[in-house]
């Protein structure tokens, strides 16, 4: 049969003979067509209606073309789906069936490592912030000191005075480098993965006026696109004033058999 498919083993010549050898008819008859279109002038009403006749008979033809194409094609779309039916089984509870995200018993684990990431890196900036609060009043102790210094009239003093504020100040300095180095332990695993922090920005729009005017420089031919689809869509709902834009009427021909 024509819509079986040759399985392993098969005697049957390759596809693209196959396929010649039954359109034989469709070809033939799709070049009859175009080279009477190539040869057609309309300059009267009887060409004109001979033209319009070529046109539904070129349109006729094209439609049983694509009637077979699908024909043709439908049990290798199956087998196809057969396929992907069976591998989507095995891997969608693995991952997901959404080629860009994650998802499945893989999106499960995710979310139990992204958890416990975030938590190390609460940790860590809690940490560093104990640290560079402590060297706070460390700075300030050191200030406190130097002022202590400027007090003092003794030489023997003002030493002491000078030395107390220097230690704090190499303390306070000791501790800012201490926070600076304070990071969430990374995760690595014995065969070399290793799951890290990954900055992702994005962007919310909230005044769409300001983000509009914004995108006309950044691409204006983008937003008069996507403006044109808009509107595009209007006029084909009957909508016959839109602001900004001039509706005006045209015509087409069309052929009804």
């Amino acid at each position: 049969m024509m819509n079986e498919i040759a399985g392993i083993g098969h005697n049957n010549p390759p596809l693209d003979e196959l396929l010649a050898e039954e359109t034989i008819d469709l070809r033939n008859r799709a070049i009859d067509l175009v080279g009477a279109a190539e040869r057609a002038t309309v300059t009267d009403d009887d060409t004109a209606a001979r033209a319009t006749k070529l046109i539904v008979m070129i349109r006729d033809h094209a439609k049983k073309i694509e009637e077979m194409r699908e024909q043709r094609k439908a049990p290798f779309l199956e087998s196809g789906r057969i396929v992907d039916r069976h591998f989507t089984s095995i891997r969608s509870p693995l991952i997901g069936d959404d080629a860009k995200r994650m998802g499945g018993a893989a999106l499960r684990v995710h979310n139990l490592v992204d958890a416990y990431r975030r938590k190390q890196e609460e940790i860590a900036a809690a940490e560093r912030r104990r640290l560079e609060e402590e060297a706070e009043k460390v700075r300030q102790a050191a200030a406190e000191a130097a002022r202590k210094q400027q007090e003092v009239s003794k030489p023997e003093q003002r030493m002491d005075a000078e030395i107390d504020a220097q230690r704090l100040r190499d303390a306070a300095a000791a501790l800012e480098k201490q926070a600076a180095e304070v990071v969430a332990t990374p995760i690595v695993t014995d065969i070399g993965a290793k799951a890290h922090r990954k900055t992702v920005w994005k962007a919310t729009i909230t005044d769409l006026g300001a983000a509009l005017k914004h995108c006309r420089k950044l691409n204006e031919n983008a937003l008069r696109e996507v403006c044109q689809s808009l509107y595009d869509k209007q006029v084909r709902a009957g909508v016959r004033s839109l602001p900004g834009a001039e509706i005006t009427e045209d015509s087409t021909t069309t052929y009804r058999a």
